[in-house]
């Protein structure tokens, strides 16, 4: 009997030291190894990253279109006022449009910041009875040219290039 004790004991001895060998295996040990093709998974976690980005991106617009709107003062003490702003992710820019409705004149005037850098970058004079542009002026390159008269129609072209993508 005692043989079939030491026998039994050593049986149990062996399956100790075997499960104790599986239990230090890792959870990587159970991971299905890579796929080195498998384009949908790594696409879909740049496209997560990309979106967080953008997202995060965009608050940073909306603040700094707070920030450009304390800077320049708009209160709307000189008629309405408001601002808005969009994060172009093709450009990678943050640009800010103000208006400002005078009911005097029944004009709207309208200015383009890019608002990273808080640099002017075009405006638009509207009269308000028929929607029609007065004036419009531009500069794509506000640190090499000059803000110059535009024709309204590349004006507004220029404003929708900024804030549509």
């Amino acid at each position: 009997m005692g043989h079939s004790f030491t026998g039994s004991f050593g049986l149990l001895l062996t399956l100790t030291s075997l499960s104790c060998e599986v239990s230090k295996k890792t959870d990587a040990d159970n991971r299905p190894p890579p796929r080195f093709f498998d384009k949908g998974a790594s696409s879909q976690g740049r496209a997560t990253s990309a979106a967080t980005e953008n997202w995060e991106r965009m608050r940073q617009c909306a603040d700094q279109a707070d920030r450009l709107a304390a800077r320049l003062k708009w209160n709307g003490s000189t008629g309405d006022v408001g601002w808005g702003n969009h994060y172009n992710a093709v450009s990678q820019r943050c640009f800010v449009i103000y208006t400002q409705f005078d009911s005097k004149k029944m004009t709207v005037f309208e200015e383009l910041y890019d608002g990273f850098e808080g640099v002017y970058l075009g405006n638009r004079l509207i009269e308000s009875i028929g929607n029609k542009d007065v004036i419009c002026t531009a500069t794509p390159h506000p640190w090499t040219e000059s803000l110059h008269g535009v024709d309204c129609a590349e004006y507004r072209k220029f404003l929708q290039d900024r804030m549509e993508n």
